[in-house]
């Protein structure tokens, strides 16, 4: 891990985690961090990735073993646990694949069950990209893929004024030009995620 102070007031630091499992473990701990004033228990989260074949590279592919499948799962606990306690918690993804659609995406919709979750998606698979997390009006960890598996390899961890109100913006904008609207203060909508099956498959 780099940890570098800077000299902008605004601006707290940077720190350089390299490594899928180091990642999870960072965001876990991040999410998990206590204690968090009312307005700021909120969570942005944009998951743009291109779509891999051959299902989920988490279960299928030996390169990721037990301490990946280890801080993945704290990862995921940390979100359910966040959106328990009534976070607002908003994430933006893309899938242009019925498989991801009803394997990951199903299961991740699924389990973040709170009545703050907001869950929207694109109907497209994208070229890799540097997906952020904003955690706590805090945090901001960005994620960079893996080429292999289109999932997050390595990542950085800032904290500052400016980059928050970056991300804010960028999720902002996403978020709210998604067409597809999975989950939302009512519940899964089981509507939205045929109308999204159907129209990869059209």
């Amino acid at each position: 891990m780099l940890d570098l102070e800077t000299k902008d007031t605004e601006t707290v630091g940077l720190e350089v985690h390299l490594g899928v499992a180091e990642l999870y473990r960072v965001t876990a701990d991040a999410i998990l961090q206590d204690p968090v004033p009312l307005s700021d228990r909120v969570i942005r989260h944009i998951g743009l990735h291109v779509d891999v074949p051959g299902g989920d590279a988490l279960v299928t592919d030996r390169h990721y073993g037990a301490e990946l499948q280890h801080e993945n799962q704290r990862f995921r606990n940390a979100l359910r646990k966040r959106a328990g306690d009534q976070w607002d918690i908003r994430t933006v993804v893309t899938t242009g694949d019925v498989e991801r659609l009803d394997g990951m995406f199903r299961h991740m919709t699924d389990e973040l069950d709170g009545p703050r979750v907001h869950v929207r998606a694109y109907a497209s698979s994208v070229p890799l990209v540097v997906n952020p997390i904003l955690i706590a009006n805090r945090d901001v960890i960005l994620a960079f893929d893996d080429l292999r598996y289109g999932k997050p390899s390595h990542g950085l961890l800032m904290r500052g004024k400016r980059v928050v109100g970056w991300v804010q913006e960028y999720f902002d904008t996403l978020f709210e030009n998604a067409p597809y609207q999975l989950r939302n203060k009512q519940g899964l909508q089981e509507s939205e995620f045929a109308r999204l099956r159907s129209d990869l498959t059209s």
